[in-house]
């Protein structure tokens, strides 16, 4: 048995020697390239561009000024300067809108709720948990109600926090975020079966139905925009494709020796889930997120253009083709430098991931 336990590889293992396949790609070399350009151009935009991004200089409607290689848009901003700063808020920076402390609570105590449901669905399914899963899930449900009274008893919702930035960009987080939840629900539901997999993957079938577009919008205008809130959209209109294929995964894995040894060892539902079958399927997980990153430049890049992207002051690509459309006779380069931006970004992700893919299909093989 001990034998067994030790085959199973852990997930930064498989990350590891996955990512060291890369090399042997020329397909992937050239997009990890391509994106390696816009990362540098993004790094390189928190300590100095040509222009301020959000500057109007020279004079509008008249196309490119004198001095400026790429020219301006139609309010006289630099476009090159727009395009590298645009890099920080979808691979860089996330930006956190000023709020209450009785906010974070509230976050902080839905989030909490999720989890506790997740990890407590297994255990009620499951005759030697089941009384402790059933009291994990009434317990889940007085976080949010508990939070909520605390701040108001005390005036936290009147504590207000600046604004602040914390690492990585929209589309990173967004995907991470779809990552999660998609794998933590397709495992559940292959791993476990019967009527968990039927209730599951029917609500997420759901969701498929409706047009992605759609549901970025309805989610954008209840919520508002914001990077949190796009973070969300993109994470919760992404998890139903992960979860298809993380259940997949779990019903193909769960059929070998070592995950029948970790059951015989008397190991809980979650250990072999998130150690023994998790492992094995990270790979086209991580393929899957790679082309999701540029699924969701391009919808960030989408909504930008259709006014409910990302919010100012930072620049939005999307919204930088938008503004600069009326003039494109004028300034043409003021269009095209963005949509070039997202093109080869998206295609940099997208060749990244499938020289991977064929890397991994042929090292399996």
């Amino acid at each position: 048995m001990a034998t067994e336990k030790s085959k199973a590889p852990t997930v930064w293992s498989n990350v590891r020697n996955y990512m060291s396949l890369v090399a042997d790609s020329r397909i992937a070399t050239i997009g990890l390239a391509m994106v390696s350009f816009w990362l540098v151009m993004g790094l390189l935009s928190f300590v100095w561009t040509p222009q301020d991004p959000n500057a109007s200089i020279g004079i509008p409607n008249r196309g490119p000024q004198e001095g400026l290689i790429l020219g301006t848009d139609r309010i006289g901003r630099d476009t090159l300067s727009r395009t590298m700063a645009g890099t920080q808020v979808i691979l860089m920076k996330t930006r956190v809108p000023e709020l209450s402390v009785g906010s974070y609570m509230f976050g902080a105590a839905a989030f909490a709720a999720v989890v506790l449901v997740l990890i407590a669905l297994p255990w009620a399914s499951d005759k030697r948990t089941r009384r402790k899963g059933i009291l994990w899930l009434i317990a889940a449900m007085f976080f949010i109600p508990i939070a909520n009274a605390i701040s108001g008893a005390t005036g936290l919702n009147d504590i207000m926090i600046p604004k602040y930035s914390i690492p990585m960009g929209v589309a990173i987080w967004g995907v991470l975020g779809s990552l999660t939840l998609g794998s933590t629900l397709g495992l559940i539901a292959g791993y476990r079966g019967g009527n968990w997999d039927q209730v599951i993957m029917q609500i997420l079938d759901a969701l498929i139905a409706f047009p992605r577009i759609v549901l970025y919008l309805v989610v954008i205008t209840a919520l508002g925009q914001g990077d949190l809130v796009m973070i969300f959209a993109i994470a919760v209109t992404g998890a139903p494709g992960v979860a298809r294929l993380a259940r997949s995964q779990a019903l193909e894995i769960k059929q070998r020796d070592y995950i029948r040894a970790a059951e015989t060892r008397g190991e809980s539902i979650w250990y072999v889930m998130f150690r023994e079958i998790l492992p094995n399927a990270i790979g086209p997980l991580l393929v899957d997120a790679m082309l999701r990153v540029g699924y969701a430049v391009f919808t960030i890049g989408t909504l930008g253009f259709l006014g409910r992207g990302l919010p100012p002051p930072e620049p939005d690509w999307g919204n930088m083709i938008n503004l600069a459309r009326p003039s494109f006779a004028q300034a043409p380069l003021a269009v095209l430098v963005p949509a070039f931006a997202i093109v080869t970004l998206v295609v940099g992700l997208n060749l990244f991931a499938d020289g991977l893919n064929e890397e991994i299909t042929r090292y399996q093989k």
